[in-house]
């Protein structure tokens, strides 16, 4: 997988051919940085066969979703090569607004390969950052069927009412409610998304985005609403014990070995469990419990990562990185990569996800038409961590909500004294 030019050289001297050794040119390579571990395997595949199809080295260094922006952080100080990230779609406003990544506007002419919602959160003052793929993704509560019948819950929760009851009957039998790993705080914001939708009567992106423009507050009467819910869940138990001290690997874990009946969280946890041993059969999926009367849950997703090329990238390499992206957000690329993923509802409009069980079926059909944007993709970096300190310190009871919602106030009211303007 090298970029090598030979070139034979015929020198005609007195009639007689001198053939000079080939001449090789130096190795071509390109660096990919990518978050979500998860996706390994089937990235590797791709990064090797575009690599093998046009005779170049393609380093894949991935990273986990929390941690991936830190380690590209580091390699862009240190001057490190860089050519093609493949990120979280929370993080390309950032990246966008920071110059981090190369505006694509003008190099892509294949814009219609993709559903055009999947561009709008790339897509800032009409210019395209970044490129959807895989699937669109969104979120619901798992659930262990068995464990389920077991205490006698006869029909999924649907209200928290019922969600108490069922988590009441779970709890008696020694059994977890609901797998979380609240050490890795960058999942917490979720659990916020969902409250917030209901609390906002399912105007949670606008009211976000009224809030960054300053015409709202993080402090207002749906934000308290929201982070007292919040507060609720913990007091009531919902969660393992000590779920600030667990990581999301450990709450997986609890969940496929029966230890929780329950695992609240994103499409791109199902190959995982499956893998685990889970299927359609041993495994369901509910919606988020309705918290407010007069609004309905909404799952949190969206297209969950995209291709950028970073925008320092040596000119040399920008056509191969341009091809790069364009080959991994094909169709037929697109098409395995959901297979692989056993992922549903492709960013691709000329794609059909194969419903491999009515589990995938049910995502697709009942989940993704009720799913909202996740709201930290166009919160700012220092907004993000402040809500997933929050949160986990709600939620474990060491501060209120009304403390919370200041506490991220004064973040934001920082940023705009520092000069922050949101940017739309």
């Amino acid at each position: 997988m090298k970029t090598v030019l030979r070139i034979s050289m015929l020198c005609f001297l007195g009639g007689a051919a001198l053939a000079f050794p080939a001449v090789a040119t130096a190795k071509q390579t390109l660096v990919v940085y990518a978050c979500s571990p998860e996706q390994t395997t089937p990235l590797q595949k791709i990064m090797n066969d575009f690599g093998a199809t046009n005779d170049v080295e393609v380093k894949l260094q991935v990273y986990p979703s929390d941690e991936y922006m830190q380690v590209l952080t580091a390699a862009m100080n240190a001057g490190s090569q860089i050519d093609v990230v493949f990120a979280n779609g929370q993080d390309l406003r950032f990246m966008a607004q920071k110059g981090i990544v190369r505006d694509l506007t003008q190099k892509v002419n294949y814009k219609d390969r993709f559903h055009p919602a999947m561009l709008v959160p790339f897509t800032f003052s009409d210019h395209v950052y970044g490129l959807p793929t895989g699937s669109l993704v969104t979120s619901g509560v798992y659930y262990n069927k068995e464990i389920f019948a077991k205490v006698g819950i006869t029909r999924v929760p649907e209200n928290y009412e019922q969600f108490l009851d069922a988590a009441k009957k779970i709890r008696a039998a020694g059994i977890s409610p609901i797998a979380m790993g609240g050490g890795d705080v960058y999942m917490w914001p979720m659990w916020f998304f969902e409250t917030f939708a209901q609390t906002t009567k399912n105007h949670s992106f606008e009211r976000t985005v009224d809030t960054l423009l300053g015409k709202a507050k993080f402090t207002d009467k749906d934000y308290l609403d929201s982070f007292t819910w919040l507060g609720r869940f913990g007091k009531d138990a919902l969660f393992v014990k000590g779920v600030n001290g667990t990581s999301m690997d450990s709450a997986r874990s609890l969940f496929l070995s029966g230890k929780a009946a329950m695992f609240y969280g994103g499409t791109w946890e199902l190959n995982g469990f499956y893998q685990g041993g889970m299927s359609a059969e041993k495994m369901g999926i509910l919606r988020f419990p309705v918290l407010v009367p007069g609004s309905y849950p909404e799952s949190t997703g969206g297209p969950g990562t995209a291709w950028v090329v970073y925008s320092k990238i040596d000119s040399s390499r920008a056509d191969l990185a341009y091809k790069l992206i364009d080959y991994a957000t094909s169709d037929t690329v697109n098409a395995w990569f959901l297979e692989q993923m056993k992922a549903s509802n492709s960013v691709n409009r000329n794609v059909m996800a194969s419903y491999s069980d009515d589990l995938v079926k049910s995502i697709a059909t009942e989940f993704a038409p009720h799913t909202t944007t996740f709201l930290d993709w166009i919160w700012p970096p220092e907004i993000t961590k402040a809500f997933q300190q929050q949160i986990q310190a709600v939620i474990g009871g060491q501060t209120t909500p009304e403390k919370a919602t200041e506490a991220i106030q004064k973040t934001y009211d920082d940023l705009s004294k520092g000069g922050y303007k949101f940017y739309n």
